[in-house]
């Protein structure tokens, strides 16, 4: 028995120095990126900022390769998250939890010049809210007449987080994936503040099953964590809307033929 809790606790702390070591690398790679691209950003601005906007494409195109390297839930992209997360603390950098993930990582290469940051992120968000590939996005910028235009046709379409949220809660009335009940968590729900969705924070346990940790009913970032589901919300009704058409195409074929029928 004792070699069996042994054996257990052995694996428990392998698993975890090998997460250390994941964590730890991730880290050292998002630093070296991270060093390499202000490099590039002070050599761009004292060289080049006049001459040409082939290298701001450039650097741009790299933050958007980084934003989309981290914009998942895989655990490379934790791994990465983390590491960018340790560089900001390293860096002195303090973001809201709100922040977007584009807005904080051109804040970091470009300074914190905020109308610089708000152009550059906000034309960025709009190469990925349009599904411009990495390789594109030079291409995309000289296309639109550089990153201010891009700006521009962004903001004429942009929603707010609100806005973005509203969408996501439709998510709230699909599949459910698991469904339980606890004393502990029921002791942490407040009624009066529930809008229609919480926040259960978990993590993945070695046995790979998933630990409930927090209960978060936190409105700024149950509002953050909707308006993140409201891509996945209009794919998902892309990809009915030819369903719902052939449906509604046949159950107008269907009226026809029964009134002509009975006429």
């Amino acid at each position: 028995m004792e070699n069996a809790i042994a054996v257990k606790a052995t694996e428990v702390n392998a698993t975890n120095d090998l997460a250390n070591k994941i964590s730890q690398d991730a880290q050292q790679v998002v630093g070296t990126i991270m060093g390499n691209l202000i490099t590039e950003r002070k050599a761009w601005e004292h060289q080049e900022l006049t001459r040409s906007n082939d290298r701001l494409y450039g650097l741009l195109q790299s933050c958007y390769s980084l934003y989309k390297s981290m914009n998942s839930i895989s655990a490379e992209a934790m791994s990465l998250k983390k590491g960018f997360n340790e560089f900001c603390k390293q860096q002195n950098w303090v973001f809201k939890d709100s922040t977007h993930l584009l807005v904080k990582i051109v804040r970091c290469v470009f300074g914190d010049d905020r109308r610089r940051v708000s152009s550059y992120a906000t034309a960025l968000r709009g190469a990925a809210e349009q599904n411009i590939g990495v390789l594109d996005i030079p291409a995309f910028f000289k296309e639109k007449g550089g990153v201010e235009e891009v700006r521009r046709s962004k903001s004429a379409t942009y929603q707010s987080a609100k806005q973005k949220a509203e969408i996501g809660m439709s998510a709230m009335e699909g599949e459910v994936l698991v469904e339980f009940h606890s004393d502990k968590l029921a002791a942490q729900f407040t009624a009066s503040e529930y809008n229609g969705a919480v926040i259960l924070m978990a993590t993945r346990e070695p046995s790979g099953s998933f630990a409930v940790r927090r209960l978060i009913q936190n409105g700024t970032a149950i509002t953050t964590a909707l308006s993140s589901l409201s891509s996945a919300v209009k794919k998902e009704q892309e990809k009915k809307a030819p369903e719902v058409k052939a449906a509604n195409d046949a159950t107008m074929r269907d009226t026809a033929i029964e009134t002509a029928v009975n006429a």
